[in-house]
């Protein structure tokens, strides 16, 4: 009987410890997710994490005769644009940073390319992780090997009395939708972004920055499982809508009409949402990058300053597919501090944050082409 109450109390204490080192294990777990947005915030702010910072310039002059310039235009226009998609590539192919450190901490892995203008000049930056410079700069020499890579000094787009405005850009739908890409377009989308900087006068200045780091691969889950059940007729939230109208009608919510026995036909789908599904697929086809587009402002005068934002945000409206595709929205934060912070410290906001493949990333932002007539690009002035 005694042999028995000691088994009785030692199967006891242990499975009070069990319970114990279960309830220590999940007080560690609770911990880690309450503290892990501060670890994030204190990496991303880390003066070990700061970027170098690189101005590019690229030869307005192509050597190209004027007839071979003239001839194809809209053509030749999509193959330069090309090559930056080709530079994405690389930097979208490139593994994304996982583990439980990345997890706790944040990733580390971002870089940003910058077009800002000071001083009525229009520049083109890149920066980068150091471990990092000698990978990126090979690969803009690869598609670039006119361009000229110099570090630079920060540069400063705040004049010492003045206005700041800023916004972040954000997609509006899941990013598997796609937006207009140059593919698409009748000119060069650059042109648009920069001419409202090009307007801009000697105190004011702005950056228009995209923070990018490659993608993990699940990204190109949603677009995949989004095509199939639009091919089979059940993808898009309009056709949700109306099957839920047709479920109803067929239980007597609508209308007494009688219900049809057998499986539904599969609906046919339109040439635009046709367009849409295949737009989808080849979105999902091409290397995926995280993307932060934050816009800064800064001028001596609050009207100017707001107009100058304005203007800056209707241009990316040229990438936009209303009905069957992606949209872009600012979005305006109550506290201007935040969107400056990241810019200053380059640093990726996951709260603002999308996902655009090369292609789309290319229509976005690309080195100035040659035929680009933007009055106050920095050029390269001579071949090195």
């Amino acid at each position: 009987m005694f042999s028995t109450v000691s088994d009785i109390l030692r199967s006891s204490g242990s499975l009070i410890w069990i319970l114990l080192f279960w309830i220590f294990v999940a007080i560690v777990v609770a911990l880690l997710f309450l503290l892990r947005p501060v670890f994030h915030s204190v990496n991303r702010f880390n003066i070990k994490n700061v970027r170098k910072l690189f101005l590019v310039t690229v030869p307005k002059d192509t050597g190209e005769n004027q007839q071979t310039a003239t001839e194809n235009r809209l053509d030749q226009i999509r193959e330069k644009i090309a090559v930056a998609e080709s530079l994405f590539a690389s930097i979208g192919g490139l593994k994304a940073e996982r583990g439980f450190l990345s997890w706790l901490r944040g990733r580390t892995d971002h870089m940003s390319f910058e077009i800002a203008v000071q001083k009525k000049v229009i520049s083109f930056y890149i920066a980068v992780p150091p471990r990092m410079m000698q990978y990126v700069q090979e690969q803009i020499h690869a598609q670039y090997p006119d361009a000229n890579i110099e570090e630079a000094d920060v540069y400063n787009i705040f004049p010492r009395k003045g206005t700041i405005f800023s916004a972040y850009l954000k997609l509006t739908k899941t990013h598997a939708y796609p937006i207009k890409t140059y593919k698409k377009m009748e000119s060069d989308p650059l042109s648009a972004i920069t001419n409202p900087l090009s307007q801009f006068e000697e105190g004011d200045g702005a950056v228009i920055q995209f923070t990018i780091r490659s993608s993990h691969k699940k990204w190109r889950k949603a677009g995949i499982t989004m095509a199939k059940k639009a091919q089979q007729g059940k993808g898009f939230e309009k056709e949700g809508a109306l099957a839920q109208v047709g479920k109803l009608a067929s239980m007597g919510g609508l209308t007494n009409a009688p219900q049809e026995k057998g499986p539904e036909a599969p609906k046919q789908l339109t040439q635009l949402e046709q367009e849409l599904v295949k737009g989808i697929e080849e979105k999902s086809g091409k290397a995926g990058m995280d993307v932060n587009i934050n816009i800064v402002v800064a001028a001596g005068d609050p009207l100017r300053g707001k107009r100058y934002l304005d203007n800056i945000v209707n241009a990316f409206s040229q990438y936009n597919l209303y009905q069957y595709g992606n949209t872009f929205a600012a979005q305006i934060p109550s506290n201007q501090a935040r969107v400056v912070r990241d810019f200053i410290y380059r640093t990726y906001n996951e709260r603002h944050g999308c996902v655009l493949n090369t292609e789309e990333m290319a229509s976005l932002f690309h080195f100035p082409l040659p035929n680009t007539e933007t009055p106050g690009i920095r050029w390269l002035g001579a071949r090195i």
